[in-house]
């Protein structure tokens, strides 16, 4: 597999969100992290990284 690391984006909520999922146990609330995703975002000091999986487009 390969991987390509990158700046999360509106796009990702909804994974971030099922990933949330698998790491606490609780359903997250999809408008909430995407708040919060745009607030990070906001910031330059900080981000959230996603890793894809880019061997399926090679």
């Amino acid at each position: 597999m390969s991987f390509s690391v990158r700046k999360a984006e509106k796009k990702d909520v909804h994974d971030l969100s099922r990933l949330f999922y698998e790491f606490i146990g609780k359903e997250s609330d999809v408008h909430a992290m995407q708040q919060r995703l745009e607030d990070i975002s906001g910031n330059p000091n900080y981000y959230v990284a996603v890793a894809c999986d880019v061997s399926s487009f090679l």
